[in-house]
């Protein structure tokens, strides 16, 4: 998956994020794996979508570094999922409580929290 995103980013110019099981977000360069995320996440409609605008404003708040950005948005969605997932659990509530648990996590995302939590690994 590696060599893939390196290579479309090669040919697109883009910083590609390939999200599942575990995320990828790759630049021609460099890359990195993320091990963020809850399996649930893959239920609810809109985490794709959320990520986009996740990883936007990452990269618009550090252009210079975009893709370092892309992958602390990524890491910041899935550490968010992660968050959203123990307290449906918790509560006992199901995919909408899910949903609307990420966005509350999202919210609620410090830098610390951030920077200790998140799972990447550059290669």
């Amino acid at each position: 998956v590696i060599s893939y995103a390196k290579a479309l980013s090669e040919k697109t110019g883009a910083i590609i994020a390939i999200t599942g099981a575990i995320d990828v977000a790759a630049d021609a360069k460099d890359a990195y794996i993320i091990r963020n995320g809850h399996p649930m996440m893959s239920r609810i409609t809109g985490t794709g979508c959320m990520l986009t605008g996740v990883i936007a404003a990452f990269v618009a708040a550090n252009p210079q570094n975009p893709l370092d950005a892309a992958a602390t948005a990524v890491a910041a969605m899935g550490i968010c999922g992660e968050t959203a997932y123990t307290r449906m659990r918790k509560d006992g509530g199901g995919t909408a409580s899910l949903r609307m648990g990420l966005i509350d996590a999202m919210s609620r995302l410090d830098a610390k929290t951030l920077k200790e939590a998140a799972k990447l690994e550059h290669f």
